[in-house]
């Protein structure tokens, strides 16, 4: 089916085009046009009932959003469960048992994600540790600033310019990167003018002490991070 083919379809079933609409697969959220050959081949029913599989011309893929993906989008370091159950409403009556049933799914897919998420943030921290240890600087637009609340803002882990110790500059960018930067409180973020329309987030170790007089708990906390970030003896 073409996207001509598609639209006609909507357009003599709903003439006005107010109604909702509800497809296996999800939500559709966004479409995206690619080369036919692009993630693998299309189908459709061609004029004598053909059911065809190819990768020629043009496809447009079509993104949907179910309740995994939904989650998974909400999701960051910072959100805790009750944040991300707040973004799911119910306008079904007297349903509680779908009701149930998509809050269970819900609580289920936050704990795999969330387990997910904190292993790999902990991997993205000690690199970026490493990184920072050996001279690597961190560069981030500032148009982060210009774009309007609400709106999507690449520039917030995108569009970052990474400069090595010997000054050579990576365009390339991604939340791996960056994420641990932001949302570690070991980067502070300053307008120094060392690269035109770029702040830079600046790498500052804690530097602590450790005694035997400190509370156990402490202390093991203080040795851990004495250990990973300062890398220097007692």
């Amino acid at each position: 089916m073409t996207t001509a083919e598609f639209i006609k379809i909507l357009q003599e079933s709903d003439p006005k085009g107010t109604s909702h609409i509800r497809m296996e697969g999800g939500i559709p959220h966004f479409a995206e046009r690619k080369p036919g050959y692009y993630d693998g081949p299309y189908s459709y029913i061609d004029e004598d009932n053909n059911y065809v599989t190819s990768t020629e011309g043009d496809k447009v893929d079509i993104h949907c959003i179910d309740v995994s993906v939904h989650v998974e989008n909400l999701m960051c370091r910072f959100n805790n469960l009750e944040d991300v159950k707040k973004k799911f409403i119910f306008n079904i009556g007297n349903n509680q048992d779908r009701v149930d049933r998509v809050m269970k799914e819900v609580e289920s897919v936050y704990k795999d994600f969330k387990e997910m998420d904190d292993d790999m943030y902990e991997r993205q921290l000690e690199e970026a540790i490493k990184k920072a240890d050996e001279g690597h600087r961190y560069f981030q637009n500032k148009e982060v600033d210009n774009i309007p609340e609400g709106e999507l803002n690449n520039h917030i882990y995108y569009t970052w310019k990474f400069m090595s110790p010997l000054g050579e500059v990576e365009n390339f960018s991604t939340p791996w990167k960056t994420q641990p930067i932001l949302q570690s409180d070991l980067w502070t973020r300053v307008d120094n003018g060392e690269m035109q329309g770029y702040y830079e987030w600046i790498w500052q170790p804690i530097k602590i002490e450790i005694t035997d007089k400190d509370d156990a708990q402490v202390h093991n906390a203080m040795k851990y991070w004495f250990d990973r970030i300062t890398k220097n003896d007692k």
